[in-house]
């Protein structure tokens, strides 16, 4: 309560009892007289002490110097009395003393203030600890690649492999089916189509050559698309025969894996006297060099002019693994008393081709009804 409220409610409570007391003195009570007497000095006083507060309240006080702080200031004296031990007194705060912050804690560890202040929103981190970014979301997924074939690798298309393969191992024409389509008839999401990705090219030259008249949707068609794939690799070991016959590597032997990664190199990647194996097997033939091998190949590619295709690391890798591919499916074939030696092979001819019901285990190409 203010000083000026309690001179208000001094002079109230004065002017009340200074009534009261007059009406019985007025009535000849002399006990009223000395209470009225007692009651006033005692308003008086109340008046005084309320007016001495106001003053002091009103009175300008020095500013608190910054260097040193100012005398605490007292407690107010409790109000109640209750009959039970005191509770210790609180420090007092020193009114001029500006609220120091707490420290700030370690990093993680929690902070020790007991009302601890709302921390600011702040950015997600972008990096741990350590200085590793923080992964926000988790990265992008995508389908694994498969390397290799299903296995066990199918052998339902091994009769069509004997019939227009003869003289090559239906464990290699297995194992190469599995690596190009995984043994699927329908595939084709890549340039190339059906059991062994048959492209565009191949399916002209075929034509050309055997004047058939093979469209692409025949691709799709395993009779078909073997035949094709068959007689093109007849036609690779052939060429390296004709061409190549000091060459070692390049002799027909389908024991030595290097003839078949050979024979697989010329397949994938380009087997021609103008730009593929043929050509780079020239090139070093005359600088007297007869070791041939995919790696020798490769790195020749470009000092002999050859395609680019046969420096491309995937095309060597993707050459050992159906070599090695081959290797099992032989193995397995072995096991199963199954024929893994081809017949003997022949020399070019250029008879013409005839239809497979005239010679049902010919390479001859089969002529689809138009």
């Amino acid at each position: 309560m203010s000083g000026t409220t309690d001179i208000v409610v001094a002079a109230g409570v004065l002017g009340g009892v200074y009534w009261l007391a007059q009406r019985r003195s007025d009535e000849g009570d002399a006990h009223a007289r000395r209470f009225l007497d007692h009651a006033v000095e005692q308003a008086n006083a109340l008046i005084d002490e309320a007016h001495a507060a106001r003053v002091s309240e009103s009175s300008p006080k020095p500013a608190p110097s910054s260097s040193s702080p100012s005398s605490p200031v007292p407690s107010a004296a409790p109000t109640a009395v209750v009959p039970t031990a005191p509770a210790a007194p609180k420090p007092a705060v020193p009114p001029s003393a500006p609220a120091k912050p707490a420290p700030a804690a370690p990093a993680g560890k929690p902070a020790t203030s007991p009302t601890p202040p709302p921390p600011p929103k702040a950015s997600p981190p972008t990096s741990a600890p350590s200085g590793r970014p923080i992964m926000t979301a988790p990265p992008p997924t995508t389908a694994p690649k498969i390397i290799g074939p299903t296995q066990p690798i199918s052998r339902a298309f091994d009769p069509l492999f004997l019939a227009f393969g003869p003289t090559l191992p239906a464990s290699y024409l297995r194992a190469l089916a599995a690596h190009e389509s995984d043994m699927h008839p329908d595939a084709g999401s890549g340039p190339g189509r059906g059991l062994f990705s048959i492209v565009d090219v191949v399916l002209a030259d075929f034509n050309e050559r055997h004047h058939t008249h093979f469209v692409v949707a025949d691709l799709f068609k395993p009779v078909v698309n073997v035949q094709i794939g068959a007689d093109t690799l007849g036609r690779i070991v052939d060429s390296y025969a004709k061409n190549h016959p000091d060459v070692p590597n390049l002799r027909e032997d389908w024991n030595h894996p290097r003839f078949v990664e050979l024979v697989t190199f010329g397949w994938n990647a380009g087997f021609s006297e103008r730009g593929g194996v043929g050509r780079v097997a020239a090139f070093l033939a005359r600088q007297g060099r007869r070791d041939l091998t995919i790696d020798i190949v490769a790195a020749n590619a470009a000092a002999a002019g050859a395609t680019a295709h046969l420096t491309n690391p995937n095309k060597a890798r993707y050459c050992r693994d159906v070599v090695a591919t081959y290797l099992r499916e032989r193995d397995r074939d072995a096991h199963d008393g199954l024929l893994t030696t081809p017949m003997a092979p022949t020399q070019p001819t250029s008879s013409p081709p005839i239809a497979i019901a005239a010679a049902p285990m010919g390479p001859a190409p089969v002529h689809l009804p138009t």
